[in-house]
C-alpha cells in the first residue's frame, strides 16, 4: 500500500476539519494540500475548474453537503480524524465524472471542438502509453490498488476507446463540409 501512498496523485482538497483523505476513508500520509492554491485563486478572480469521480478531489466542495450524506465516508472516516472525506475545496466550474480522467478528456474533446484542433485529444495509442507508463513507474489503478492494465476499475481499452471516440467527434465536427447528402450535396448526386 506504501507504493500506492507514494505514487498516487489526484488532487485531493481537505475535509472540513483541514485533512486530506482518499476516497476510502484514508488519511494519506505526505499529501500536499494544493487547496490553498484555489482559495487563492478565487481571491484574485482566476477561473478554477475541477473535474472528480468520487468527493475527495477539489471542486466537489460545491456540492459538500449532498456529498457528505452520499458518500459511505462522507461524515466519518476510518481514521480517528475529524470529519469525512469529502472535501470543502470548490471551483468555479465543477464537473463530476464516473472516471475523472475521462472528464477531462471530455474537456479536451470540448476545448478541440472550440478551437477546431483534434490534437487537443490524444489518440489512443497516447492513451495506452501513458497509462502503461503511470503503471511502469510503481503507480497503481485505484479501484482496485492493482498494477493491471485498468483505470478505476475500466478496462485500460475502454479508456484508449473514450479518447479514439472523442478524437473522432472533434475531428467530424470540425471537418469541411464536403461530402454527402447532410452537406448540401443532393443536386449533384441527383445528376
Amino acid at each position: 500500500m506504501d507504493n500506492w501512498v507514494e505514487n498516487h496523485r489526484e488532487r485531493l482538497g481537505p475535509n472540513e476539519s483541514g485533512i486530506v483523505h482518499y476516497s476510502t476513508g484514508v488519511a494519506p500520509k505526505n499529501c500536499v494540500n494544493v487547496a490553498p492554491l484555489f482559495d487563492k485563486a478565487a481571491q484574485q478572480g482566476v477561473l478554477s475548474i475541477g473535474i472528480g469521480d468520487n468527493g475527495n478531489e477539489i471542486g466537489f466542495g460545491r456540492i459538500h453537503s449532498f456529498m457528505q450524506d452520499f458518500h459511505p465516508y462522507g461524515r466519518e472516516t476510518q481514521t480517528s480524524k475529524p470529519g469525512g472525506a469529502i472535501t470543502v475545496t470548490a471551483t468555479d466550474i465543477f464537473l463530476p465524472a464516473s472516471i475523472s480522467n475521462w472528464g477531462a478528456y471530455g474537456i479536451a474533446a470540448m476545448l478541440g471542438f472550440l478551437l477546431k484542433d483534434k490534437e487537443l485529444v490524444q489518440d489512443s495509442e497516447l492513451e495506452k502509453r501513458i497509462i502503461r507508463a503511470c503503471l511502469d513507474a510503481g503507480g497503481w489503478e485505484m479501484r482496485y490498488c492493482t498494477s493491471r492494465f485498468i483505470v478505476d476499475g475500466a478496462e485500460g481499452e475502454s479508456s484508449m476507446a473514450i479518447v479514439q471516440l472523442l478524437r473522432d467527434m472533434v475531428r467530424l465536427n470540425i471537418a469541411a463540409p464536403d461530402r454527402g447528402l447532410s452537406h448540401g450535396k443532393m443536386k449533384e448526386v441527383q445528376r
